[in-house]
């Protein structure tokens, strides 16, 4: 699922985005599960299995927070491109 700006589609997560604190109570093999199923997470397949459980941390935490902000850009765009609408 994508939203549509006026000009470019942004991907939306594809699973609910857990909190930080759910992800530090999972194991690294619960990580790597998560990990495998995020669209262009920076590694992929056997990189994942052999990951520690602190880099998946920091992977993990590096990609939501860039999808976080993708979001929140693109909701502004919408906002403001409906805004201008309206106007």
């Amino acid at each position: 699922m994508s939203l549509l700006t006026h000009w470019r589609f942004v991907p939306l997560p594809e699973h609910p985005i857990p909190s930080l604190l759910e992800l530090e109570r999972m194991n690294v093999h619960a990580l790597r599960r998560y990990a495998r199923g995020l669209r262009e997470f920076p590694i992929s397949g056997r990189a994942i299995s052999s990951a520690l459980r602190q880099e998946l941390m920091q992977m993990l935490k590096s990609y939501l927070e860039r999808m976080d902000t993708n979001l929140r850009r693109a909701s502004s765009e919408v906002t403001n491109y409906s805004d201008n609408l309206n106007r």
